[in-house]
């Protein structure tokens, strides 16, 4: 199942399981502009690996998410089941 939030500038996160997303590499989470076009700023295929995301919190006020879950790492570093993505 795809988990799909909607960040305070439009911006949408999509977590699930997939290895591409519109043809574009991407590890089980890409950004998305409005629009819905894989969002150019935030460019990484390293994704979530050893897991998953279970729940994503937008931070007010920030082009930036918590994402809590199963996984170890994120974008090829060590990751104990939270992250905070922050992009442009």
């Amino acid at each position: 199942a795809l988990k799909i939030n909607r960040l305070p500038g439009g911006e949408l996160i999509v977590a699930g399981i997939f290895r591409k997303f519109a043809g574009v590499s991407r590890n089980n989470l890409v950004v998305l502009t409005p629009q819905g076009a894989v969002h150019n700023t935030y460019n990484s295929n390293g994704g979530i690996t050893n897991g998953f995301i279970e729940q994503v919190i937008p931070m007010a006020g920030q082009k930036a998410a918590l994402m809590v879950g199963s996984f170890t790492q994120f974008d090829f570093r060590s990751a104990n089941r939270i992250v905070k993505l922050k992009y442009q």
